[in-house]
């Protein structure tokens, strides 16, 4: 019973060191001219999913650090950035 127990506390410990590792990644997408590209689609690579950008390019989406962001939008290039401090 023990064994179970303590087992049981590992695995719920582990999901939640997992789960803290994701935090909201917000940010603004801008064109050269600094003007703000509405509509812009943020994912993080390899997952479902994603978000798109704001009328002001403002966005907010969860990942963890070493995630990479794929940014794309019609007529501009992709542009990958690795999530980090």
């Amino acid at each position: 019973m023990k064994k179970i127990l303590l087992f049981m506390v590992m695995v719920v410990g582990l999901s939640a060191a997992a789960i803290a590792q994701l935090k909201p990644i917000s940010g603004k997408i801008l064109d050269k001219d600094g003007k703000p590209i509405e509509g812009a689609t943020v994912k993080v690579k390899g997952k479902q999913g994603g978000t798109a950008a704001g009328s002001d390019g403002s966005f907010t989406i969860t990942a963890k650090l070493g995630d990479v962001l794929v940014v794309s939008s019609i007529g501009f290039a992709l542009k990958q950035i690795k999530v980090s401090n």
